[in-house]
């Protein structure tokens, strides 16, 4: 695992968070805060598509929580997907990347899933 969470002198957002080994464990309370979503980046060069999943929890539990959002990376793709207004996360920020989109899916996503969020 290789979670970095970065302050960033931006308008937008004012921190970086990047997984470089994104995979189905629980990345939990990230940001030690509530905060908004402004960008989502995913690289996914796998052979399989993934999905990142995100809560507005805590501690949430991968394959029984329910995730607040799922999106569906293509295979071979790095996808950015923009909130211009932000994505309020009234709780904490949690995320995952796993193989399925089902709640119950655990499902590793290969080391080489690099994921990037900008938050406020």
């Amino acid at each position: 695992m290789a979670l970095s969470v970065t302050a960033q002198a931006s308008p937008l957002a004012t921190t970086l968070v990047e997984e470089t080994a994104a995979t189905a464990t629980m990345q939990a309370n990230v940001t030690g805060s509530s905060g908004s979503l402004y960008m989502a980046e995913v690289d996914n060069t796998n052979g399989t598509q993934v999905y990142l999943k995100l809560w507005d929890s805590a501690a949430p539990t991968l394959g029984a929580t329910a995730a607040d959002y799922v999106f569906r990376i293509p295979v071979g793709t790095r996808r950015a997907v923009p909130f211009p207004g932000g994505l309020a996360f009234t709780n904490a920020f949690s995320f995952a990347v796993t193989l399925n989109a089902a709640e119950s899916d655990t499902t590793a996503a290969a080391s080489t899933t690099l994921v990037r969020l900008a938050v406020a």
